[in-house]
């Protein structure tokens, strides 16, 4: 080998022909050619040149993102309006009563392996971010959205919501064969039967969410989705209520059913 020096490469050998490499051009063409501009202003414009392009963004606030030639303009462009406050909304205190039927709707979510979600339907039309943090054990049980918290503290030293950690589990004598019926027809489905205890429950906890303006989700881990938690809509477990019967039927599919042989008249929880 020597030690003498190598000419450095030339960078157009390798290309066909020899033929050298062009320096870039930015020309005011508009990438892509004339068109009309949909989502800068309530109505299309019609844009021809880069220029064009940029001074619309530059009216409305705008900037381009990710882009190479991402100035639209000399100076900051112009601010976008900001919206008024929201009016503070007062967050009923939680009661007794609904800790007490929140901590044993534990045991039924458990039970039956589901996991519940609630979202804010006032936070839905503020066009907020609506979920509500859903949080329930022995010292504490609270209910946060953006409208602020409701929570539930027992007095020091008692064991106010002991029924979140009742072991309940369905036997032989709680199943049955059933069939959900649907647009094709009847699709045979594996039915377990609800206690009358466990369908007040359930009643009460939809009740108490729906008078707190949440809606409640409710969902199959097990068989549904085995390896982690299902959030999306279509599949959620649908639930059909009546003061006569109580149907929870999962995606995959599974029913739980519970027919009343008086209908019942639940009181509307109490709030202060």
């Amino acid at each position: 080998m020597s030690d003498d020096p190598k000419p450095p490469a030339d960078p157009d050998e390798d290309r066909p022909g020899g033929v050298p490499r062009a320096p870039a051009v930015h020309t005011d063409a508009l990438w892509g050619g004339p068109r009309l501009i949909e989502n800068a202003t309530p109505e299309p414009v019609q844009v021809d040149t880069k220029q064009q392009y940029w001074d619309l963004l530059h009216s409305r606030g705008l900037r381009m993102k990710e882009q190479q030639e991402s100035s639209t303009g000399p100076g900051d462009p112009l601010p976008r309006p900001t919206p008024p406050p929201l009016e503070e909304i007062p967050v009923a205190p939680m009661t007794m009563e609904e800790a007490h039927v929140l901590g044993a709707f534990e045991a039924i979510l458990r039970r039956f392996d589901l996991t519940a979600s609630l979202w804010c339907d006032r936070c839905f039309a503020r066009d907020r971010h609506h979920g509500v943090r859903y949080v329930v054990k022995p010292d504490r049980i609270a209910l946060t959205c953006r409208c602020g918290t409701a929570l539930y503290t027992p007095p020091r030293g008692t064991t106010d919501v002991v029924l979140r950690t009742l072991h309940l589990s369905v036997t032989p004598n709680d199943k049955a064969s059933g069939s959900i019926v649907t647009a094709a027809g009847p699709i045979p489905a594996p039915t377990i039967y609800l206690h009358a205890m466990e369908d007040l429950l359930i009643r009460r906890w939809l009740v108490a969410m729906r008078r707190r303006g949440f809606e409640p989700r409710l969902f199959h881990r097990g068989d549904c989705h085995p390896s982690r938690s299902p959030q999306a809509e279509d599949e959620q477990v649908a639930i059909h209520m009546t003061p006569e019967q109580l149907i929870l039927v999962c995606p995959c599919p599974r029913q739980l059913f519970h027919q009343r042989a008086t209908p019942l008249t639940l009181p509307p929880p109490t709030l202060h």
